[in-house]
């Protein structure tokens, strides 16, 4: 069902015309799993031909149709035993190792959004300038949302934090938070500097806070009246008065 693959371009007798090239992302102090089985399950799941393995890491989904690879490619982000799997059309314009990953798709609905905003006029304005919209659920207008109302499909660069969500002005006239529900976030998502690629014990930017707080901390200050304690004096604040004369006569 998989076949061995090492140069696409030697391969004229096979259809590449649908293909999704992969990659990987393994997050920072992690081991490296093999995704073969991984990807097993997938190819049971979804319509691919064939699955072509370049390394552990860069692989390609060859499908018999481009309807069969945009139900694949849209169901983003994909994750094989917890890491992130990042998709993208793939064109012999490059070998495959050449080819460069810079965003992914998610999906996401809202969480608290005014009724008066919930359509897909109202959504585009208010993720305007905030987050692009490649795709809505349901995509007609005349069917009924689910419980948890509209989904939207976007696609966010890596090196792009993932919006919590965003303000927005409700039926009164004040400010109301909307909240970001994102769908199938991997493991590798950090909640700390909402960043792909790693967790969050392991985030660069939260290690580097902890480092700077033991560098600039300082231990506490002795306080007036404790600088004003001779040091053979002996501390009798908390002691009773019975106490406090025995210790004198000592």
């Amino acid at each position: 069902m998989t076949t061995p693959f090492t140069n696409p371009e030697h391969e004229e007798d096979l259809d590449w015309r649908f293909t999704l090239i992969c990659r990987s992302i393994i997050a920072t102090g992690e081991s490296k799993p093999n995704i073969h089985n991984g990807l097993r399950a997938i190819l049971k799941r979804s319509n691919i031909m064939a699955i072509h393995m370049l390394s552990n890491e860069i692989f390609l989904l060859r499908f018999s149709s481009l309807d069969s690879l945009n139900v694949v490619l849209k169901k983003g982000p994909w994750s094989i035993y917890g890491q992130l799997i990042l998709m993208k059309r793939y064109f012999h314009n490059l070998p495959p190792q050449q080819v460069i990953f810079e965003s992914y798709n998610i999906w996401f609905h809202f969480d608290n959004l005014p009724y008066m905003k919930s359509s897909q006029l109202g959504i585009f304005k208010l993720l305007d300038r905030v987050l692009p919209i490649s795709d809505f659920h349901p995509n007609n207008k005349n069917d009924h949302p689910p419980p948890e109302g509209i989904s939207v499909r976007t696609t966010i660069k890596l090196d792009k934090k993932l919006p919590k969500g965003l303000f927005t002005d409700d039926s009164f006239g004040g400010q109301q938070w909307v909240k970001f529900i994102y769908h199938n976030l991997p493991s590798q998502f950090c909640d700390h500097c909402r960043l792909m690629g790693h967790t969050s014990p392991l985030c660069p930017d939260r290690m580097q806070q902890a480092d700077d707080r033991i560098q600039h901390s300082q231990w506490p200050r002795p306080s007036q009246e404790e600088r004003e304690l001779q040091p053979n004096e002996p501390d009798l604040r908390n002691t009773t008065h019975q106490q406090r004369s025995i210790r004198r006569e000592q």
